[in-house]
């Protein structure tokens, strides 16, 4: 099979210089008339192809060496540290992405190796084991709601009907419902979610998995009204119930009070 394919191939290449090394080639004359030139010959169009062949084979081998010379040498650790990572890519270390802390933190003594808040404590034990540092006890965080006032509870200023984003919606003097700090209600911090671990409850308030959250922020980031934070596990579940139990009273006014009172609320309880 393969000497069949070299024999089909050779014919070809054979066939290709055949036609090349006969066909006219036009000369310009100075009145701008097109004279026909006699055949190329056969041995011009070879020499042609062997420097063309022998450049092509210099200049790979140029370009071999400059690569061998001047290529950057990367601490397999690195890569190592980066196949650990979960690969969120989230930025919560403070870095751009995986790779971006992966080098720091085996480059830089003073990264820490607990900065990974979705690979936690199992992962920065991990990398403690490859960089050689130390791994400091990580405290669970995980994200919480301010608001609790809900579509029952909270008033309406408008009937808005735009895009159903909370970012889009907030450009609409500040929102549709009547306390200005609370939550849209639109999923916006729920759809910004990597892992999955926002849903939005009957009542259209954003309600937190723990068993999901890693604690990455990209929902903080995204709600414009700043109604969500990281907070550590232990307290997060108590800082919403209080919050919980005073908007449920405060939501039903007309007038916005809500969120100074239920962020009161949460920062009794830390």
């Amino acid at each position: 099979m393969y000497e069949q394919m070299t024999s089909i191939l050779a014919q070809i290449f054979s066939h290709a210089i055949h036609l090349i090394s006969n066909k006219l080639v036009p000369l310009a004359e100075a009145g701008g008339a097109a004279q026909a030139a006699g055949n190329v010959p056969a041995s011009t169009v070879y020499t042609t192809l062997i420097v063309l062949a022998a450049l092509g084979i210099v200049f790979g081998i140029a370009l071999a060496v400059v690569a061998a010379r001047f290529v950057v040498k990367v601490d397999p650790r690195v890569e190592q540290v980066r196949e650990t990572l979960p690969g969120a890519n989230c930025g919560a270390c403070g870095f751009a992405g995986c790779m971006g802390y992966a080098e720091n933190v085996v480059g830089n003594p003073d990264v820490a190796v607990s900065m990974c808040a979705p690979g936690k404590s199992a992962v920065a034990e991990k990398i403690a084991v490859i960089t050689g540092k130390k791994a400091e006890k990580v405290e669970p965080k995980i994200a919480r709601v301010f608001c609790q006032g809900g579509t029952s509870l909270s008033q309406r200023k408008f009937i808005y009907t735009g895009v159903q984003d909370c970012t889009a919606a907030v450009l609409a003097a500040g929102g549709d419902k009547s306390c200005e700090y609370g939550c849209l209600g639109f999923g916006t911090c729920m759809r910004a979610c990597p892992f999955g671990a926002i849903t939005m409850s009957k009542d259209n308030l954003p309600l937190i998995n723990q068993d999901k959250c890693t604690a990455c922020g990209k929902c903080v980031a995204a709600c414009p009204k700043q109604v969500i934070e990281i907070a550590q596990a232990s307290k997060a579940g108590r800082g919403t119930a209080a919050a919980s139990s005073v908007s449920r009273r405060a939501c039903a006014a007309s007038r916005c009070s809500t969120f100074s009172r239920c962020r009161s609320a949460m920062y009794r309880v830390r």
